[in-house]
């Protein structure tokens, strides 16, 4: 596919089937997925550590910087997972420590692209908030209201659902990236034609219930460890303070990996089923 991208989606997703194979990609090798956050893991937990220093600087210029800053460690284990998942363990081990390639360059591009289009709407509505717009206001009673109110629901829809659907319709530029295809973002919207609600339940089936299992895990040992208690302060220097300091910014962070490596999974699985994409054969000496 490298010179010549189907016109349009070569097999429809068959979603029920892909949900089995992209939990068994993942579950399937524990080792290798250790394998492959190990870098990621380690970038995102010095990256967490410098924006907890300066944290006290309030800009927005910094905020949106540290946003696709943020994005780097992804961008390795993205193109170690899509890699992996599309190649196999043999030709897609990924490497302990990964060297930066033009691969991870146009995937880090493409997922400031991609991300984009849920960042900067988001941006826009907490400035405007910061900057004292409310509706408290108003007065109920006026037909504005209610107007702005319906409004505030049909947004607050599309963001849930509308902006997903954008960004997976544009998600095959990820695993084509990562195993070095000439792919760009009109071949992903052609691919994905009449295919967006299915990559949606996929990306949402899979990677929802795992999100939401890791914030029910963060919850409940930060109450295990007292932070919604007011009369009790948590000291970094005592043994509870150290525990919950490598939870925070070691076991967390690792598990935040997995629902991410099940929407790339999945993605990946997607791509490979859509495009009717192959890998070349490795060349024989």
């Amino acid at each position: 596919m490298t010179d010549s991208p189907p016109e349009a989606a070569v097999q429809l997703l068959p979603v029920l089937g892909s949900i089995k194979e992209t939990y068994a990609a993942v579950f399937g090798q524990p080792a290798l997925f250790f394998k492959a956050v190990a870098f990621p893991l380690l970038l995102s937990i010095i990256l967490w550590l410098f924006w907890d220093l300066v944290s006290d600087m309030e800009s927005v210029i910094l905020d949106v910087w540290a946003f696709y800053i943020d994005l780097i460690p992804y961008a390795f284990f993205g193109v170690a997972w899509h890699r992996l998942t599309l190649l196999g363990p043999d030709e897609g081990r990924p490497p302990l420590l990964p060297h930066p390639s033009r691969r991870h360059v146009i995937f880090f591009i493409f997922a400031a692209i991609v991300t984009s289009i849920y960042h900067l709407p988001v941006r826009i509505i907490e400035i405007a908030a910061e900057q004292g717009w409310s509706l408290s206001s108003l007065d109920t009673d006026e037909p504005l209201f209610s107007i702005l109110s319906v409004g505030i629901v049909l947004i607050v829809l599309f963001f849930y659902l509308g902006i997903p659907y954008l960004m997976f319709r544009l998600s095959f530029v990820f695993p084509a990236a990562a195993v070095d295809e000439r792919y760009r973002l009109r071949h992903s919207w052609r691919h994905t034609r009449h295919e967006g609600v299915r990559l949606l339940l996929l990306g949402g089936t899979v990677g929802a219930p795992a999100y939401l299992l890791v914030l029910l895990i963060s919850v409940q040992l930060d109450a295990v460890f007292g932070i919604y208690d007011p009369t009790k302060e948590l000291s970094f220097g005592s043994i509870d303070g150290m525990v919950y300091g490598v939870v925070t910014y070691v076991l967390l962070p690792a598990l935040n990996y997995v629902p991410i490596a099940l929407v790339i999974s999945a993605i990946s699985l997607a791509f490979r089923i859509c495009t009717g994409w192959v890998p070349v054969e490795p060349k024989r000496a």
